[in-house]
């Protein structure tokens, strides 16, 4: 079908599944109409959903916004690719990104995981590649990306996995440790996105919220124990 906010793509109705942040994402497979006709993945959100959220809607829609515009800067081969930035219209808002097969937390939903990680050795290589980019982020960028779980890694057509969910990201740019931008701190009646508490850090989580490179080597060492307790 086409499609009235994402030009020049061909979107599918049928949804992949829900990703991001809070799984507030619906992912769609989509084909270019313009010249190349490159397969991509369209990332939807509607609004629909919070639009009797009241005082905390801006500040919500905020966090989903913030995901493809830090996404945009980073350039490393285990980064999911944007294609295309936010746009939105009052219905909706999405962005376009290089094409995925599934977001990783749709496959351990299903159980599927044995689909895609055929041994020990596989699940291993995947956890290295995973490593090198959080350590492109926390070394070469002095960002801790703080949101590292499954429903922000996403399997690729060609096996590999990448990262993307950048809303909560912060740069550590001098010392080792900082505020960050998560924010677990709620008030009666109001709804805040924020990292998953399955695989956020214990000190992401305190308030204030704060952040040091390793916050990501104990979201990676949650994750690593969620797979192999699966494969298990």
């Amino acid at each position: 079908m086409g499609n009235s906010l994402i030009q020049n793509t061909n979107v599918s109705k049928e949804t992949v599944g829900n990703c991001g942040v809070n799984n507030q994402w619906q992912l769609h497979q989509g084909v270019r109409t313009d010249k190349g006709k490159d397969e991509v993945t369209v990332f939807l959100f509607d609004k629909k959903s919070v639009s009797k959220m009241g005082s905390g809607k801006e500040e919500f829609l905020g966090v989903l916004k913030r995901e493809p515009e830090v996404l945009a800067k980073f350039k490393h081969a285990g980064i999911l690719k944007l294609m295309d930035p936010l746009i939105e219209d009052q219905k909706r808002m999405g962005f376009v990104t290089e094409r995925v097969s599934l977001p990783l937390n749709v496959l351990i939903e299903r159980t599927h995981i044995h689909e895609i990680v055929f041994s020990e050795l596989d699940l291993i290589l995947h956890i290295l590649d995973l490593t090198d980019t959080i350590n492109y982020l926390n070394k070469d960028v002095r960002a801790a990306h703080l949101s590292i779980s499954p429903e922000n890694i996403y399997v690729m057509p060609d096996g590999k996995w990448k990262i993307s969910g950048f809303s909560f990201s912060t740069q550590i740019l001098q010392g080792d440790v900082c505020e960050s931008k998560a924010d677990f701190s709620q008030k009666p009646g109001q709804i805040r996105l924020t990292p998953s508490l399955r695989f956020a850090a214990p000190e992401i989580t305190a308030t204030p919220s704060l952040c040091t490179f390793t916050s990501d080597m104990f979201s990676l060492g949650c994750l690593i124990y969620t797979l192999y307790k699966i494969r298990r």
